[in-house]
């Protein structure tokens, strides 16, 4: 999944994704662009079943159950995100 957010005269871009119980969710890239210095407010934004979790980079949360998935990215400049998504059969 990408999202991009910030970028001016664009809209901004939301991935949405229906995913299975299980799915690893793993934020994978943020990136402002220009690219600069890592920067601690830089993060994905996962919204699903009225949560909202903010994943640093590397990080992983599983989903209990069957949801719509959102992806953001928040940061304070133009920045692009991706989210790796993985079934997991446990």
């Amino acid at each position: 999944m990408q999202s991009r957010q910030g970028y001016p005269d664009q809209p901004d871009v939301i991935s949405h994704r229906r995913v299975a119980k299980n799915t690893k969710v793993t934020c994978i890239r943020v990136q402002y662009n220009p690219v600069q210095g890592a920067d601690e407010t830089a993060a994905c934004l996962i919204r699903f079943e009225g949560e909202k979790r903010r994943l640093k980079y590397n990080e992983t949360i599983r989903l209990a159950k069957n949801a719509d998935l959102y992806l953001e990215c928040l940061g304070g400049r133009p920045t692009e995100c991706d989210a790796g998504l993985w079934l997991d059969g446990q």
